[in-house]
C-alpha cells in the first residue's frame, strides 16, 4: 500500500495524519497498520478522503446497563434497578473507575463502597452481561457438583441424578428399567471390542421393529445389575 504526498495542516511532505472530528489525532506517521482480515480502504473520487473499514464491527448481542447516581450526601451503598451477575459489574466515580478492592458486590442489585462517595461526586455502575448465558457444552465434565437434581442424557438414556444433603443421595442415579425399542435398530460394535453394554434391565422391541446385533461382541443387558 502507497501514500500520496500529502501538505495539510503542518504536516511533513510524505508523511501521514490521523485527523478526527475533533482534531488531529496524530501527525508525522509514516504508516497505518490494521491488524486482521477484512479490513478494507476507499478512496474518494477526487483522492481527498479515504474511508476505513474495519472487520469485526458492531460486535454481538452483549448488552451494557448504566446507572447513575448524583450523590446528595456520604453514602456508601447503592441499590441498583438492573441486576448483574458476580464479576460482571464496573463502578466509575467521578468518572475513575475502581478497582474490584474498593467496592463489594453485596448482592445481585446492590453494591457496596469501601470508602464513602460525598456530596457531588457522580457514581456510575455498568452492568455487563454474562459471557455465556444459555449454551449446549459438548465436553468432559469432571467433578461435578449439583446442588439440585440433573436430568438429561448421561450416556445416552435418560436420567436424574439424585442429590440432598445426605452424602447417599449425591450418589443414587435414578432411570427406567425398560429401553423401548421401536424402530429397526442394528447394533455395530466398535472394531475390536468385545462386548456391547446396554444398561436397562429390560430391552423391549415393540411393533415391527427389529433389533439387529452386529460383529462378534456380547450383547449384555442390564450392566448396572438392575435385576436384584
Amino acid at each position: 500500500m502507497s501514500f500520496t504526498k500529502v501538505e495539510y495542516r503542518g504536516l511533513e511532505v510524505g508523511k501521514v495524519g490521523i485527523a478526527a472530528t475533533t482534531g488531529v489525532v496524530s501527525v508525522g506517521a509514516t504508516m497505518l497498520n490494521f491488524v486482521g482480515a477484512g479490513n478494507t480502504f476507499a478512496v474518494s473520487s477526487d483522492g481527498t478522503t479515504v474511508d476505513i473499514s474495519i472487520a469485526g464491527g458492531g460486535g454481538g448481542s452483549g448488552v451494557i446497563h448504566k446507572e447513575t447516581f448524583n450523590v446528595t450526601a456520604n453514602q456508601t451503598i447503592f441499590d441498583l434497578a438492573n441486576t448483574y451477575n458476580t464479576g460482571y459489574v464496573d463502578v466509575f466515580v467521578n468518572g475513575v473507575r475502581l478497582s474490584p478492592s474498593d467496592f463489594t458486590e453485596t448482592n445481585s442489585t446492590r453494591i457496596t463502597l469501601a470508602e464513602p462517595a460525598i456530596p457531588g461526586d457522580v457514581v456510575d455502575v455498568l452492568i455487563h452481561s454474562s459471557v455465556v448465558q444459555n449454551t449446549i457444552i459438548n465436553s468432559t465434565v469432571d467433578n461435578l457438583t449439583v446442588n439440585d437434581s440433573l436430568t438429561g442424557q448421561i450416556g445416552g438414556g435418560e436420567e436424574t441424578l439424585v442429590t440432598g444433603s445426605a452424602s447417599f443421595l449425591g450418589e443414587v442415579i435414578s432411570m427406567p428399567s425398560v429401553l423401548a425399542c421401536g424402530a429397526t435398530t442394528t447394533v455395530q460394535p466398535k472394531v475390536g471390542h468385545d462386548i456391547t453394554y446396554v444398561k436397562y434391565q429390560e430391552v423391549q422391541i415393540t411393533g415391527d421393529a427389529d433389533l439387529i446385533l452386529g460383529g462378534t461382541a456380547d450383547f449384555v443387558i442390564d450392566v448396572h445389575n438392575l435385576a436384584v
